[in-house]
């Protein structure tokens, strides 16, 4: 969804500034499937020349082609398919223009620079790469998809940050100098003070953190007498054990996340340890080396009369496996944004998992999401729209 977003808006650009008035570059017509855009010379000749858009882009360039048998035409619509490093439709259409005006020594359109300096830093980076590896295609997916800060430095410590995390690396130390920079400190105060102001707030945070975890942990132990409230010594452990990292975490000068997110996320979780659903063996989840911020989320029930709940009685029977595998990653701007989501394991085909395991979903856009959803239905979400888009679990890369 965010990929047809990103789309929209380039297109809107290309409207923009080509209108079909233009003295030399006009987008005769644009849509989600392609671009026609026409050349025009200083004698009143022109050229027509049209960008199919793949289904999969911006994994994949478009497709140019042209009536026009113009040889320089077909010169440059020969660069565009064998030099498809950038697939972007804003790039391409950038290269083609240029070239054509240096074919023909005119000026290039002043209009021409806008789609790079409009794009960045407000627009993310388009990311790409001809590996085939599922982690990369996941993370890259990541970036694609959650494009809250396009920062090339923040982006690309998030690649080598999760690339590092899959393969169970340790992170290079030179990335801990491109992010701590990026911002500059505002308002009146000096930097002690206000390092000062930060550290009381944190410092007060994880102590709410802990009194949360101590009540949980009492109600737990306690005779309740509403349901909702009951806690499972499971639940108690979790809270404290999150508690205790986010602590240290802390008083090392390595605190991750936001105060909001924290205690949000704290609520999700005693909601969850509460909900029937995760009692009754619908889902578990399981903190990711007690890390507030990534969750493993395990689905073992949906639709009973649908062919994903077959396959996964058949997944049990030869792997092993009753459950489909789900990676969370929440951001310190939860709730205001959803977290990105990602199928682990098995490999599913359909209902809308794309090739690297990522989820296309609405309600996973900054669009589609609103901060009153819990994870819980979140959860419940995704099961219903596996088996509404008809989700097959694909054993050995084939549908049974």
């Amino acid at each position: 969804m965010a990929c047809i977003q990103k789309l929209r808006e380039d297109l809107g650009l290309l409207d923009r500034l080509f209108p079909k008035e233009h003295e030399r570059v006009r987008i005769m017509t644009s849509s989600l499937d392609e671009v026609c855009l026409r050349f025009v010379k200083p004698d009143g000749k022109y050229f027509d020349m049209s960008a199919s858009i793949q289904e999969n882009y911006p994994r994949v360039s478009p497709i140019w082609f042209s009536e026009s048998e113009d040889p320089l035409v077909t010169s440059v619509l020969e660069e565009l398919t064998e030099n498809d490093s950038n697939p972007s439709i804003l790039y391409q259409i950038n290269h083609l223009v240029s070239r054509l005006c240096e074919f023909n020594q005119l000026t290039v359109p002043a209009e021409l620079l806008q789609i790079i300096q409009e794009n960045y830093p407000r627009v993310s980076p388009i990311w790409f790469s001809e590996s085939e590896d599922p982690l990369v295609t996941s993370v890259l997916e990541e970036l694609t998809e959650n494009d809250s800060n396009p920062s090339i430095l923040y982006q690309i410590n998030h690649l080598v940050l999760r690339l590092c995390e899959f393969n169970q690396l340790t992170v290079p130390a030179e990335l801990l100098q491109i992010v701590p920079n990026q911002e500059a400190d505002e308002g009146n105060g000096s930097d002690e003070e206000i390092e000062s102001e930060n550290e009381d707030a944190e410092m007060s945070e994880y102590e709410d953190m802990m009194d949360d975890a101590s009540a949980f942990e009492d109600g737990a132990s306690g005779n309740s007498e509403k349901k909702h409230d009951e806690a499972t010594p499971a639940a108690t452990a979790v809270l404290n054990r999150v508690a205790q990292v986010q602590r240290q975490m802390h008083l090392r000068g390595a605190a991750t996340g936001s105060i909001s997110a924290n205690d949000r996320l704290m609520k999700e979780i005693r909601e969850i340890y509460r909900s029937d659903n995760h009692k009754n063996g619908v889902y578990s989840v399981e903190l990711v080396k007690d890390n507030l911020y990534e969750w493993d989320v395990h689905l073992m029930k949906v639709d009973d009369d649908s062919a994903l709940a077959s396959d996964m009685k058949q997944l049990e029977r030869e792997k092993k496996q009753n459950f489909l595998h789900f990676r969370f990653h929440f951001k310190d701007t939860f709730p205001f944004e959803p977290p990105f989501v990602h199928l682990i394991s098995p490999t599913v085909q359909n209902g809308f998992v794309l090739s690297g395991g990522a989820l296309c979903m609405e309600l996973l856009t900054k669009q589609g999401w609103s901060s009153a959803y819990s994870v819980e239905s979140l959860i419940l979400q995704i099961s219903a729209t596996l088996v509404k888009g008809k989700a097959r679990i694909a054993f050995d890369g084939k549908l049974e």
